[in-house]
Order: structure tokens, then sequence, then C-alpha cells
């Protein structure tokens, strides 16, 4: 059913809930059509599952703007109640506090309604070509994990299960992985403790596991969301669907181990899969409406990054991005949200900042970057169509890392990237005091938690981005002290890609000198499409200097739309109700 419905109420035979009380158990999947005999609802116009043809999904509406979060997806809880009911294997997580449950907010769910997760269980096929209860394009994969949510403000499951917006299901679907993929997945080894059915095992202290353990190799970014049911008697319609797109691995040994259990009758428990469903005219969303760029690998990603749709991707190359900077443009700024819905969330950035209204913060470990000096061996300088970035590759261990300040775990740097305006008495994108500057920095960093960037970029605290302001240097259009800017001329095309040797590189501190400058920091986000609310931001108060012939140069790069890039930057957008703190 996707993450909340099945966990609690619908998929088994002995379905135990969270209650410990017993909810339908008397139904078969020998003839699943039959079930609307003794449960309408199994006939209504909202079921589930469904078959999701990924190119008849539509955009998301623009109140569908807040990235989906998963908050609490890496805690473990207390102890899991591993169930064979007869119909699955259920796990049906207890945690010490109330408030360590993790819980669902944002993408499609209602604003400011929080789900929390109740349980958790699987659907398989006998062989590795069915199981799935969803399918994509008509296909179906080996297995599917339903992670069952229900609306917080319902008090429990079985008061959710009521009502029409109470439960909401994450569905992650599985395929075989190669020999890398181990055997022995926390999930799975409890298996064979349950075979027969109607027998429960429960799990403590190293056996317990994290939400994120049970399907790796997935964003949460990426899912098709519809209106739908429970997919087992009662059926009630209501469901929130959300299905991730693409698989998590899964280890023949481990499908194996839930094949072996018993059904209710003493049989092998294969094939616990209800068909499709009749959509009815029902609409269902993708997010996000492109493409990342990870899913080409001649494509670099990064934070300010348009998500590519498709077409526009040529011969391995990006043509223009489906966005503009122009406000003539019928995709210009104010009309973002059409192609990434979160450009109309509440977190956005750049951010105008008042400093009077700033709160002031003391006694804080002191923000510092380890390695500010360190050369790289080579930098890509890449033109990309609507800026220009500098992205190093780094020797063993030398990577620079910024901690302390605002951040609760180290970050490691990943490129940097410009913006500017038509003269120097624009470009910046935040301002101060309503003050704008002709060329601001951004130093992007993503969370040493995660692997890469890409794999940062999706979540709550993925991200840290320090920006510099530059003031231009007056009468210094003939020389230039920026040694990024030497490099400019060679990727002034569009898509243009210079490597830097070793013997030309420079340091962090060759850009933005030695640490030790005061700064802002509040929560933000990327300040391009898609726009994720995902970022730290640290605004440093230290002004960097540029020369006429540095903006020259930048003023004299082309974009994807052959013209000149003179403007690159996204006016100041709401503060709404997030604070700024001063460092």
């Amino acid at each position: 059913m996707g993450w909340q419905q099945h966990l609690g109420y619908y998929n088994y035979g002995l379905l135990v809930i969270a209650a410990a009380t017993l909810v339908r158990g008397d139904f078969s999947y020998d003839d699943p059509s039959q079930w609307a005999e003794t449960d309408p609802d199994c006939g209504g116009m909202r079921q589930s599952p469904i078959d999701i043809v990924r190119s008849a999904a539509t955009l998301p509406p623009l109140d569908h703007a807040a990235p989906l979060l998963v908050n609490g997806a890496d805690r473990k809880p207390r102890s899991i109640v591993v169930t064979n009911n007869g119909h699955t294997a259920q796990y049906t997580f207890h945690w010490s506090k109330e408030s360590e449950r993790p819980t669902l907010v944002g993408g499609p769910l209602p604003p400011g309604a929080p789900y929390v997760l109740e349980q958790l269980h699987f659907h398989w096929g006998a062989d590795n070509g069915r199981g799935s209860e969803h399918t994509f394009d008509g296909v179906a994969t080996a297995a599917e994990a339903h992670f069952v949510f229900y609306k917080q403000e319902y008090g429990s499951f079985e008061q959710a299960v009521t009502e029409s917006d109470g439960l909401a299901v994450i569905g992650a679907l599985y395929e075989i992985g190669g020999d890398k993929v181990k055997a022995g997945a926390k999930w799975a080894r409890p298996l064979p403790k349950i075979r027969p059915s109607g027998t429960t095992v429960t799990l403590e202290g190293g056996e317990v596991f994290s939400l994120d353990s049970v399907a790796p190799g997935g964003s949460w970014l990426r899912y098709y969301s519809y209106a739908g049911s429970l997919t087992t008697p009662p059926c009630a319609e209501v469901v929130t669907w959300i299905v991730r797109d693409g698989t998590s691995p899964i280890a023949q040994k481990d499908l194996d181990e839930l094949r072996n259990l018993r059904a209710s009758d003493g049989q092998p428990l294969v094939d616990n899969y209800r068909p499709v469903q009749p959509l009815n005219g029902r609409p269902v969303v993708r997010l996000p409406t492109g493409r990342y760029a990870q899913e080409d690998a001649d494509l670099s990603w990064h934070p300010n990054d348009v998500s590519f749709d498709s077409t526009d991707v040529k011969g391995g190359r990006a043509s223009h991005p489906s966005w503009s900077y122009s406000l003539r443009d019928a995709l210009g700024p104010p009309n973002w949200p059409i192609v990434a819905p979160a450009c109309s969330g509440q977190f956005q950035s750049p951010i105008n900042i008042n400093t009077s209204r700033a709160l002031r913060v003391n006694r804080k470990v002191p923000l510092e970057i380890v390695g500010l000096h360190n050369r790289p061996i080579a930098i890509t300088a890449e033109n990309e169509g609507y800026s220009v970035k500098f992205t190093p590759q780094w020797g063993f261990r030398t990577r620079p890392i910024m901690r302390g300040g605002p951040l609760k775990t180290p970050y490691f740097f990943e490129q940097m990237h410009f913006h500017w305006g038509r003269n120097n008495t624009e470009g910046s994108e935040h301002r101060i005091n309503g003050q704008q500057f002709p060329l601001e920095v951004h130093l992007v960093f993503y969370n040493g938690l995660y692997a890469s960037l890409a794999e940062a970029a999706p979540e709550v605290d993925g991200l840290a981005v320090i920006g510099f302001f530059y003031d231009v240097v007056p009468g210094s259009s003939s020389f230039s002290f920026n040694t990024w800017s030497n490099f400019l001329p060679q990727v002034r095309q569009p898509h243009a890609k210079l490597e830097i040797p070793t013997t030309r590189t420079f340091s962090l501190q060759d850009v933005v000198g030695p640490m030790g400058w005061s700064y802002y920091s509040y929560d933000g986000s990327l300040t391009t499409p898609p726009c994720l609310e995902t970022v730290n931001w640290i605004v440093s108060n230290k002004r960097l200097s540029a020369t006429e012939l540095d903006m020259s140069r930048l003023r004299s790069l082309i974009t994807s739309r052959r013209e000149p890039m003179l403007q690159n930057y996204r006016t100041p957008q709401p503060q709404n109700t997030r604070r700024v703190f001063f460092y």
C-alpha cells in the first residue's frame, strides 16, 4: 500500500494493529475480484493498487510545493514486533517516546499536518517477475514494501482509518540485486522464526533497524502520488499513496525467506498482491517534474541546477533549461512554480537580511573550514548556460570540510558558482538592508552523513552554502587579482568545459581569504529550480573584491539561449516566519 496503509490495518490476514486488536482476516488472494461481495468498498472508484503510466502523470498543483520529508527515517525504535499474520510479514515499531516516531510531511499531504509511522509490511510473488502491487507502465517487480503512516491529529491508527485523509502509505518496489547485495538484511533475519502463520517475534537491541535500511538506494523526493485505498479488505478509500520512482535492491536469499513463510492454510505464502485496479480518471502526480541529473552520468548536478526534462538533453549535453531569469519570459522567475512547485514554498531563497532584526548568537562553536588552504589535483570550469561553476577534484583526505557555527554535522565542499547583474548596482542574490551588490559567489557543501552531493541534496539537512558579496574596484578594467577570472574566456560558449591542471589550481583560501568573519544564517532553499528547501544558508559579512575586468569577463559569457549572460540572480523571497541569526 505504501508506507502507511498496510502496516496497520488492511493487508493482512490477521492484521495486528497498534492496539493489538484483530481486523479482517477472512479474505483470500485466490480471487480478489470477490472481495466486494463482503466489503463493498473493494468495488469503489478509488481503489489501489494501480498501474502508473509515467507518460500520463501530471504536474502537481501549486499547493504541492513543499518537498516530501520523512523525518526520523534513520532512527531506530526501542523494539519491533514481527508477525506472520497469514497474509504478509508485518513489522510494528515501538518507540521509547512518541516524539521519536518517524513522521511524514509535505509533498501531497495537507500543509502542516504530519503523518506518523505505524508499521510496514511486504508483498511478493512466487517468482521474480511478479510480486509488487503497483506496476510501472505495465511492468511488475519482485516485491513491494508498504510503509504505513496515519494522520497524527486523529490520535490513533484505528481512528485514522475511518477518516477520508487518515492514511498515507509509501510504496517502495524491489528488484533482485546483483552479487554486491548481501543477503541477511536486518528486516529479513527474523523471518525463519515466524514461518508458521500466526507466529510473532520481538526484536530488541542490536536487532532493530531504521526505515532507511529497509529501502535503500532511492530518493524520497522522486515519487508518484495519487488518491487511493487499502489494498486488502476492507479496501477503505482513505489513503494518499506515495510510490517511489525506481527500485531498491533485494537479495535473492532474503526474498526466498519471505516465500518460505506459510499462509493461514499452511501453504507457501506467495503471490500476496492485489491486481491493479482501474484508475477511473484519477490524476497521478509525478515529483520531481523533470529529471535529476544524476540519472545522466554526463551531467553534473549541483544545488542550483534545474531538473532537466528528457527533451532538454541532447547528445549527452543539456540544451537550454526549462526556466529563465527573464521577467519577460513565460517561464521567468514568477512562473518557476510551473516547472518546480517547490519554488512557491515558504522557505525560499534568497532573502533580504534586515540586520536590526537578526537574532544575535553568542557562545557557539566557531565556524571553521578545515583544509581551506588545500589545493585540488584538478578543477573543472564549466559554463552551465546560466552561470559558471568551478568543481575541484581532490586527492586523498584533502577535500575541505566545514563544521561548527549553525551546523550540527561536518559538510564537505563540492563546488562554487557565481551570480551577477547587468551593472555594478545589481547582481547579488541576497541583500543586506535592501542593498544589492554587483557579484555573489556561492560555496556549496553537502552533509557528510550522505555519500555524495546528489544523495544529500533532497534531504532536509543536506546542504550548506556560504554566500560572499563582492565590491568592484574602481578603474580596474585592465587587470584582475582573482585567479578564477583568468579561466572565464576559455568557457565563454554555453556548456564549454575546461580542465584546469594541478599546476594552475587554486585553494578556497585563494578565493575568500582566511576565516574569522561574522555572518548571518537561516534556513532556505536552492535559488533556482527545483528550489528544494534543504539549504543551511551562511551569508558572510566579509566583502571580497572584483575588478572591472572580472565583471566584463562574467558578462561576456553566453547563455544556453545564445545571449550574453548579463543577469542571473533571483530576487529576494518572503522571509515568512523564519528567523535570521547573526554569528
